[in-house]
């Protein structure tokens, strides 16, 4: 198993981003697997519409690319992010590797960041509601609603 390091603002922000590592139940799916239930689209690009039910800052919105290989990748609000995802819709796990380390300005776009990345660190479950991708905690609770956007 690879061990992963999370840097900079990651570390400081949360104490690190293994975004569902032991907590959530094992899965047999190997990064990038895609379950026949699995009902989004790969290799897409989604924008952050709501952060636990509110509006992103106008301009600072994070962004999620989702890869078929097992990759995301996208805007934590200011600084970039890249992991890996595995599982099923009922068993997601979202696993990052690092994010770069930039200062946030104004000061809500870094609260808003560090907000983002406690939300992807609560992720159990994925599901389509119309066209938004919604990411909800294991009590299946909304923490974040995507619509598609084109690729960051």
């Amino acid at each position: 198993m690879h061990r992963y390091t999370v840097i900079g603002l990651f570390a400081l922000a949360v104490g690190g981003l293994g975004v569902v590592g032991g907590c959530a139940p094992s899965s047999n799916a190997t990064p990038g697997q895609a379950p026949a239930a699995l009902s989004i689209p790969l290799d897409t690009h989604w924008r952050l519409t709501a952060l636990q039910g509110a509006a992103p800052i106008a301009g600072h919105e994070p962004t999620l690319s989702w890869e078929a290989d097992g990759r995301i990748h996208g805007s934590a609000s200011c600084n970039r992010y890249f992991g890996e995802w595995s599982g099923t819709p009922q068993e997601l796990q979202l696993k990052a590797v690092g994010m770069t380390k930039m200062a946030c300005f104004p000061d809500n776009v870094g609260q808003q960041e560090t907000a983002f990345v406690r939300a992807l660190q609560q992720v159990r479950r994925l599901r389509i509601e119309g066209a938004a991708l919604v990411l909800d905690d294991k009590a299946g609770q909304a923490l974040l609603r995507w619509e598609r956007a084109s690729a960051n």
